[in-house]
């Protein structure tokens, strides 16, 4: 005759032992992973505020612009050079861009990363774009475009 388990063993042995295993199982494979969200050490985009209130996205309005005057407009105000040393990559700036055109907001925080510019907003308002950003001296620095 074969062996058979429940010859040896009853049914609520059985269950605990089946019970075990599969928490034995679980322990493994999550003492295994490491779950910790570590965030980039560069600059991020976002397209929800985590400098202003949510509520202040009604206030602003969609803009229309390209990566290349995004670009030209962080040049003018200096925010480039420290953004682009900072490893900001060209995916931010495009989050940036499309979060602009369907909100009217968006936001680059670097404050993670070995970055003299702390965060960037750009805000949309009726024929203007308005960008503003904090340096590492606490320094606000904001100027306006209009379309």
């Amino acid at each position: 005759m074969l062996f058979s388990f429940t010859n040896h063993f009853s049914f609520p042995m059985m269950k605990y032992l089946t019970s075990l295993f599969c928490f034995g199982g679980l322990l493994l494979l999550t003492g295994c992973c490491d779950l910790r969200y570590t965030p980039p050490q560069r600059p991020t985009a976002g397209m929800f505020p985590t400098l202003l209130p949510a509520s202040e996205l009604r206030r602003f309005t969609p803009v229309q612009i390209d990566v290349n005057e995004l670009e030209a407009h962080l040049r003018e105000l200096s925010f480039w050079e420290p953004l682009k040393a900072s490893h900001l990559e060209q995916t931010e700036l495009s989050l940036v861009v499309r979060s602009l055109a369907r909100r009217g907001y968006a936001e680059l925080d670097s404050r993670r990363c070995d970055c003299t510019i702390h965060w960037v907003i750009f805000m949309g308002h009726p024929g203007e774009l308005t960008i503003a950003g904090e340096t590492a001296d606490g320094q606000i620095l904001r100027k306006s475009w209009y379309k």
